[in-house]
Order: structure tokens, then sequence, then C-alpha cells
């Protein structure tokens, strides 16, 4: 009764299967009108090269649902129906409440199914459990996970970003460009604060906090609350609420109150950084940055989070400890439940960066330059140097750009009648 040609090879390779023992049969059907079938086998599956008492918590003996259809992280994907099963590395992004789903395949399914088998498939499990319950699936020369999946949202920020960043002088404009197939790409833009910017566009203030290391232990769905962001970094041997609230009142102008906006409006664009190490007892190899927007403002994220005092005067005050005046408030857990919405954040290429990414060495790079001539060869070069990063250079051509120039040099129809510099 399996839908699938596909599905009836897996089973049939299960029932030949000394390690795996077939439970049941399902059919899980998923969206409305255009209903996904997806088959399913559940098995025991039980091999002796997998340790009785692992200390990742992996089982000698696990029930899993193989998985057929369309709709999923792969064609073929792999659940674990206990109930505690563990959270370690190489595991896909699933919803809340469904179970885990072992990334049991390193390469992009465009080239697992070239040579793909129901037996090697069943194989493929066998090895994810037993080199998981052996704590050697992740390599010790491999690469750091992230901590979360990729959001379908890229935030690319300006390259000063990290220099500028809660100054108090500028706000953080951002506007779309146009949608991707898995996403959206919005640009961050600086203005003056109190500037009125052009169009629909969201304006942020941004708010950069950087948290003690976390330890690798393997990709989580993004966090929907600073409540859950707070305690995955806990688990991770890292914390957030500390540094939130220190980094809250360092933003606050030099007057020391912030007024309060009447409603509980505004965007905060949340940036963390995150030391990331592969292990408690080692130092961090990398530290990543991770971006969330919190809708609300900074005095109101500020109360919630214990950072400020409403001075009841439509101003937020830096909640210190100044003896009989003002004493610590309890923030409690209001700020737990405020809502973030992940974004996938990127930087835009300094010099540096550049260089570095064409190969460039620093010694030699930074100088001022002539280059006379910029037309179908010379218009190249500029591109090429300009995008490398490599010297600053003055351009020198008398000539104007013709239609018939268009088929070699860098400028384009929009340029013709331009000088070519």
């Amino acid at each position: 009764q399996l839908q699938f040609d596909e599905s009836r090879r897996v089973l049939a390779a299960c029932q030949s299967h000394p390690a795996f023992d077939v439970v049941e049969l399902r059919r899980i059907e998923r969206g409305g009108a255009s209903c996904d079938v997806i088959d399913g086998i559940v098995v025991d599956c039980c091999d002796g090269t997998v340790p009785s008492r692992s200390a990742v918590g992996i089982k000698n003996k696990e029930r899993l649902l193989l998985l057929h259809g369309s709709g999923l992280v792969t064609p073929h994907e792999v659940n674990a129906l206990r109930r505690d099963f563990p959270a370690t590395l190489h595991q896909n992004s699933v919803r809340e409440g469904d179970p885990p789903s072992l990334c049991v395949y390193v390469e992009p399914w465009s080239i697992v199914e070239r040579t793909w088998t129901p037996a090697k498939h069943l194989e493929r499990i066998l090895w994810w459990l037993r080199e998981t319950a052996l704590g050697t699936l992740h390599l010790a020369d491999q690469a750091l996970e992230r901590m979360h999946f990729v959001s379908p949202y890229h935030l690319v920020l300006p390259a000063d970003f990290a220099d500028r960043a809660g100054k108090g002088n500028d706000v953080l404009q951002i506007g779309g460009t146009s949608p991707r197939p898995d996403g959206k790409v919005l640009r961050g833009y600086w203005r003056p604060k109190g500037n009125a910017g052009p169009g629909d566009k969201l304006v942020t203030e941004p708010l950069v906090v950087t948290v003690p290391p976390a330890v690798s232990t393997g990709i989580e769905p993004y966090p929907r609350t600073l409540g859950a962001l707070h305690d995955q970094l806990i688990r991770k041997g890292s914390s957030l609420l500390p540094e939130l609230v220190a980094s809250l009142k360092t933003v606050l102008p030099t007057s020391g109150r912030m007024p309060i906006p009447a409603a509980n409006s505004g965007t905060i664009l949340l940036l963390l950084h995150i030391p990331m190490k592969r292990t408690e007892r080692i130092n961090a190899e990398r530290t990543d940055a991770e971006g969330y927007f919190a809708h609300t403002s900074l005095p109101h994220l500020g109360i919630a989070c214990g950072a400020y005092f409403d001075g009841k005067d439509d101003n937020a005050y830096a909640n210190n400890d100044l003896g009989s005046v003002f004493t610590s408030i309890d923030c409690g857990d209001a700020w737990r439940s405020i809502e973030l919405e992940p974004v996938d954040v990127r930087t835009v290429l300094s010099s540096k960066d550049a260089r570095r990414a064409a190969g460039v060495t620093e010694e030699g790079a930074e100088f001022q330059g002539i280059l006379a001539g910029v037309g179908a060869l010379g218009s190249c070069l500029a591109r090429l140097w300009s995008r490398e990063g490599w010297g600053s250079w003055t351009y020198v051509d008398d000539d104007v750009l013709f239609p018939h120039n268009i088929v070699r040099h860098a400028g384009e129809d929009r340029h013709i009648g331009l000088p070519k510099v």
C-alpha cells in the first residue's frame, strides 16, 4: 500500500537486512488542496557496532521512520522516533514538535542520487548512528557547525557597521531588493537620526551584543523569542541577558536618559557576536555574527530586561544602584516574551576584505596610481583593480564612449556619450 515504487524498494531492503526490523507502514499527507503524500516505514534498527552505553546517548536499538516523498529535506529522510533522542551534531531543521531528522548525507541530493540505492541508504543510516555514538561523526579538523540554520531573510550591512553601530548619531535604514526564491535580500544604509528616509522602509536601532563563547553542539532552529535565544545560549555554555543589559546601557545618550515612545513601536536590529569553540576547555576558533529583528523600541526593551527604569516622566534612565535615590529593579520575565525575527547577516566587503578574497597581499596594496587610457583594455584593468582594492587610481582619457565601444569596453549602453573615464 505504499505510494511510490522507490518506497517499496526501501521496504524490500529493510526486510532483507539483518539490522532492520519493519514495525509498520505509514501514509503521511501534508498541505491543502495540492496534498503531498509521503510514505513512511517504521523500523527498529539494531546494529552490534553501536556501543550499548554511548556517552552521546545513541542506543544500540533505535526506532526510526524512513520517509520518501515530496516536501522533505531530501527525497529520503530519516527521523528518530524516540522522544528523548539526543540533540547531536548533523541533524536537520524540523518544525517544533516534529521528530529529530538525521542528516545522513553531507553532499547535495543531486550528487547523492547518482549512486543511491536502498541498500546503500540503510548502510548510511547505520554509519550515522555508529559514528555519532562513538563521537567521530564530526571530524576534529572539520569546520565548526553554525549555531542556527540559515534564515530565509538576508541582511547586508554597510562595511563600516562595526565602527558606527551604537554611536548614537545614526540609525540603520533597511530596504528590500528583488525577491529571491528562498527569501529576500535586505540592504542596510546609514542615515542621521531624526531625518526622514525615502519611501516606506524599515528604520531600526542597531544594538551589538558580544556574548561569552559557546560550545558547538549542533545546529538548532532559530529561536522565536528572546527567552528561547537565551536558553539556547545557556545550554551551549554562554549567556545573553547580562551582556544584553550591559550593551543597552552603553547606547544610552550622555544625558543619561532616553525618551520613551508613547506606543511600543519601532524595530531593533539585535546583532550578536558569538565566539564558537569546539569543546568547553579550548579557546574559540571563530566568531559568528547572528542577526534578529526585535519589534520593540530600545527604551521598552531596556525596561523589560532591567537595563533601564521608567522615570514616569516619559524618559527611561539607566538602572544603576544609586544608593538611597534609586535601587536595582528586578525585571522579571517580561523580556523573555519579546518576539524575534531572524535574519542572516552579511557585511559589504571593505578594501581589506576584497584584497584578501582576491589573493592580493596587504604589503604594497595602498598606493596612488595613474591609469593613462581607459579604453577596451584600460577600462577592464580599472574595473578589476578597483574591485580587488589594489591601489587608488586616477583615470586619464579625453575620449567619450561611442556605440561601437560597447563590444569590449566596460561601459554599457546607458553610458554612451559620457567620457570614458
